[in-house]
Formats: C-alpha cells, structure tokens, sequence
C-alpha cells in the first residue's frame, strides 16, 4: 500500500473521529519495517 493510500485511509477514519486538525509525518526513505533512524 503506497503512503497516498495510507493518508487516504488516514483522513478518512480522522473525519469519522470527529478529528479536524491533525498532521502526517512521512519520510519516503524509511519502510515500517525499519526502526534504526538514525
């Protein structure tokens, strides 16, 4: 699944929360798989 389709899914479950602000933090370069950033 690509990170536009995360976001997607992402906005739409926020919209169906009640939630209106809220922020995305994507860094292309780095899989879920990965948790040595650095």
């Amino acid at each position: 699944m690509g990170i536009q389709s995360q976001k997607a899914i992402l906005e739409k479950f926020a919209r169906e929360m009640g939630k209106i602000a809220y922020s995305f933090y994507v860094d292309d370069g780095y899989s879920g798989t990965n948790f040595c950033w650095g």
